[in-house]
């Protein structure tokens, strides 16, 4: 691997089942789409009993080596391997959802794709409104929190400056 990248987060993962995740991220006023209700009722997303601490790291292609042009979804993949990083868990992505994020703050949860619904591949987004929106929702409220399912397939094109979550290699 080259020079590690730093841990973001350290967060604890796992204890709960499908249906009380989705039920802790309603408590705590978590806005989440159907499309990530769609995914994490399908039989990839799977959650763990055993509750542990994981070490995210935050990142950007052009911090794994893809400065100049746009990745594909199959190049990114490959370089997050090649450097000896690993994908999040699916139940990783309404983990990080459930943390206090800055308002502004956005990232895509590296997950391998879950097939929703019509046969779309998706990942987890987050993101936290900052409040200064030109037209705000006015059912959103300020600085909410967002647990999307983003569309993704092998051919998406990665901006190289577009924030990404993995897991740190050193998780047990």
């Amino acid at each position: 691997m080259s020079a590690a990248l730093p841990v973001w987060r350290v967060v604890k993962v796992g204890g709960l089942t499908k249906d009380k995740l989705l039920k802790k991220l309603a408590k705590l006023d978590r806005n989440v789409d159907i499309w990530t209700k769609d995914i994490m009722c399908r039989p990839e997303f799977t959650t763990s009993i055993e509750v542990r601490q994981v070490c995210f790291i935050r990142t950007t292609p052009r911090k794994l080596g893809f400065a100049g042009y746009p990745a594909t979804t199959t190049q990114l993949f490959s370089r997050i391997v090649e450097l000896g990083y690993q994908f999040c868990q699916p139940e990783d992505g309404p983990w990080l959802a459930l943390q206090n994020l800055k308002k502004g703050d956005s990232f895509c949860v590296v997950t391998e794709p879950i097939a929703g619904v019509g046969g779309d591949s998706r990942m987890f987004y987050i993101y936290r409104e900052d409040g200064d929106d030109l037209f705000p929702d006015p059912w959103s409220g300020d600085g909410n929190l967002f647990l999307d399912a983003h569309r993704i397939d092998s051919d998406h094109s990665w901006h190289p400056d577009s924030c990404i979550v993995l897991r740190s290699g050193n998780n047990k």
